[in-house]
């Protein structure tokens, strides 16, 4: 009993267990799945009073005598299908087989149930469609055949025919007409069977799939064939035996898949289970547990071979066990009721999870699996869950169950501390999220060095940080956020100064609201990003152009140069002082963007292939990123993005055309030719000033504005000749 109990409780068909009056006994967990009560609101109710149709209900009921005496009854060692209902009351169909066993003296019954109405569906659907194959299995029937190997025809029986689904024919047919329909990838074993035995005599016995061709059904046949020879001993026929196997191969196969199914899920079992003998003292109370059996599964769990634990108490054997195993293996015996409970052995530093459930008074059973790695993954799965990847501080959603487990009274006044990194998208789009995100781990570590050891620090977002503070008022709130300060300024990467801005604000009474003070915090901090963010974004502007130019000293050359003579089109275009100093600012940075190409692109000597090319034409609009993210430069972000448009709209990176180009766009365009023309570089010869006059002009009303062209030439160039 106690061996059917434990391998039929991970069984997928329901196996439940009923004592002499029919009450249940065990009810597994496939009986769960498909009934819908649990073990508890099963044990000890009468299966044919509680599931059974009345008429197998009656039955089952006038055997109780009968089958309480010696294990029989009309019902017992059959199988029947049943109509009832789940706990839910939907109806199902089950098919239920009975058998009886004797444990102690007395007959249990144990029966096995499988939910067919999934199946009795399917059967009837297709029935009514006529689509249905014949499923009424048949007594196989042998069937002669004989090959002649001169004629290469073929004689077969009317039971050969029938095998193959081919009306029948007296007469000698072509082999292919039986061999059609066998399945073609069974043609090769059958050649080279058949050459064998024609050749060597080898004995000729095989099995092979083919589609019956009047019913359409796949079947397995087998058959056996010797070779007939000539006076000389030459082959002349092949004669033979057919026999449809189907039936037999599929019983087979069934019965094998489930016989490897069991014995897999019994030797292959992860969990460790044991059985008990419970020594009692003289007022009835458990004190110790003698092991009587165990499985292969409990020595690698614990480091023992069977022989060693076999007969031994659990105390001796593990002198040094939580008396919380023994605890509650006491409430299985003492109750009568199965338990599961988790705990950790120190001894062996796992954790292990127990399902105990008694046998009978002085013995139960338990079952032990080593969840440690599982546990693990648990944690990790939770870390996963609250705790941001790249910093490892808590997340948003930690951040807000744990705001709500705060906010009680116990815990005011309550601060909370907001932070928002000034310039980090500049940073990424200049200087990559690889960059950017070793500035926000720095700044994390900033952080968490101003903080006490015990206080909750979050990552909300992108750049946001949040500090929860329980019991904290303003003044050391402040005190807090000047040591974070103190700490940030003393760090850099590279040549690049951090910058954050902070807000916070605290909740005195209970009366007031979490989320105003979240609010409040919030507020504050955006009103300090207002002033910090200036003097950190045009920090980060000079700190990009100052990278750009180490990296390429002829980008250096090439900004100041354009700057130049923008201030000198501009000047000569008769534009206002403060106009010109913007347009010789926006000409200094117009290849801001070049920062984010790679520098053995910019350092090339060499023609550029067209992925180099490509990279380099997306300059304008990562400047334009960079730029448009500040308000000081958000005005000439535009100037940027738009300084390699052509007049005739053949430019990039949007197509522009005319004045639909900014004017500053306009004259920067011409600035950036012109050096170009007048510079050398390693794939073309330097123009003198006449000659790229003469550019200028050929390109005027083409990749450069006309009216800007004109001046240029005759206020600028020409006075300089």
């Amino acid at each position: 009993e106690l061996r059917i109990r434990t391998i039929t409780s991970s069984a997928q068909d329901a196996i439940i267990m009923m004592g002499p009056q029919g009450e249940i006994t065990f009810w597994n967990t496939a009986s769960e799945r498909i009934f819908g009560y649990t073990q508890k609101e099963a044990l000890g109710k009468k299966l044919h009073e509680w599931i059974a149709s009345p008429d197998h209900m009656h039955a089952y009921g006038l055997s109780t005598k009968e089958f309480k005496d010696s294990g029989t009854g009309p019902l017992v060692g059959k199988t029947f299908d049943m109509i009832t209902h789940r706990k839910d009351k939907t109806e199902i169909q089950i098919q239920l087989s009975l058998s009886s066993v004797l444990i102690k003296d007395e007959w249990n019954a144990i029966g096995i149930v499988r939910d067919i109405t999934e199946s009795r569906r399917m059967e009837k659907a297709l029935k009514e469609s006529e689509l249905g194959l014949v499923t009424a299995q048949e007594i196989a029937h042998i069937g002669n055949w004989e090959l002649d190997l001169k004629t290469k025809t073929l004689t077969a029986s009317k039971e050969a025919y029938k095998i193959y689904g081919i009306p029948y024919e007296p007469k000698p047919m072509p082999i292919k007409t039986m061999r059609q329909v066998i399945l073609k990838e069974h043609h090769p074993r059958l050649d080279t069977a058949l050459a064998a035995l024609i050749n060597d005599n080898t004995p000729y016995e095989i099995e092979f799939e083919l589609i019956n061709k009047e019913t359409k059904e796949h079947r397995f046949v087998h058959s056996r064939a010797v070779r007939i020879c000539d006076e000389d001993g030459h082959p002349i026929k092949i004669t033979g035996t057919l026999q449809d196997i189907t039936n037999k191969t599929n019983t087979e196969r069934t019965l094998k898949e489930s016989e490897e199914k069991y014995r897999t899920l019994y030797s292959a079992m992860d969990q460790g289970l044991a059985f008990y003998e419970v020594v009692f003292n003289r007022l009835g109370q458990p004190v110790d547990y003698i092991i009587i059996d165990i499985n292969d599964s409990y020595t690698r769990l614990f480091g023992f071979k069977k022989d060693e634990v076999v007969g031994r108490s659990l105390k001796k054997l593990f002198p040094n066990l939580e008396t919380y195993w023994f605890d509650e293996y006491k409430k299985v015996v003492l109750s009568g009721q199965s338990s599961y409970f988790e705990n950790y052995y120190a001894m062996k530093d796992r954790i292990y999870s127990t399902y105990t459930y008694r046998i009978k008074p002085n013995q139960f059973a338990a079952l032990i699996t080593d969840i440690t790695d599982r546990k693990k993954n648990d944690e990790h799965i939770l870390r996963l869950s609250y705790y941001d990847h790249l910093t490892g501080l808590y997340n948003r959603r930690f951040f807000e169950e744990e705001l709500k487990r705060l906010d009680v009274e116990r815990n005011l006044p309550l601060t909370i501390v907001m932070g928002d990194v000034n310039g980090l998208k500049i940073i990424n789009d200049s200087f990559g999220h690889d960059f950017g995100d070793s500035l926000l781990i720095k700044i994390v570590e900033a952080i968490k060095k101003g903080c006490r050891q015990d206080e909750i620090i979050a990552r909300l977002g992108g750049d946001e940080f949040i500090i929860l503070l329980p019991k904290t008022d303003e003044a050391t709130a402040e005190k807090i956020v000047k040591r974070i300060h103190k700490y940030i300024s003393e760090e850099k990467i590279g040549n690049l100064e951090l910058s954050i801005s902070f807000g916070y604000s605290t909740k005195h009474r209970i009366t007031e609201t979490v989320s105003d003070t979240f609010k409040n915090a919030e507020n504050q901090m955006y009103r300090h990003k207002l002033s910090d963010r200036s003097s950190a974004r045009n920090k980060t502007i000079s700190l990009i152009m100052n990278t750009l130019f180490e990296k390429n000293k002829r980008e250096a050359i090439h900004s100041q140069r354009v700057s130049e003579v923008c201030r000198d089109i501009a000047t000569a275009m008769g534009f206002t002082k403060e106009s010109i100093e913007q347009i010789a600012s926006t000409g200094l940075i117009h290849d801001i963007g070049k920062i984010g190409i790679h520098e053995s692109i910019l350092n090339s000597t060499k023609r550029l292939t067209d992925d180099e090319w490509r990279q380099v034409k997306e300059h304008p609009e990562i400047g334009y990123r960079i730029l448009s993210s500040s308000l000081e430069f958000a005005e000439i972000a535009e100037d940027v993005l738009e300084h390699h448009e052509r007049w005739d709209g053949k430019g990039y990176p949007r197509g522009l055309s005319g004045k639909k180009i900014s004017l500053n766009a306009r004259i920067i365009c011409l600035a950036d030719a012109y050096d170009a023309m007048i510079s050398e570089r390693p794939y073309k010869l330097l123009l003198s000033k006449q000659e790229a006059i003469e550019e200028i002009r050929y390109y005027s009303g083409k990749q450069f504005d006309p009216e800007i062209a004109e001046v240029f030439i005759e206020k600028v160039l020409k006075r300089q000749l």
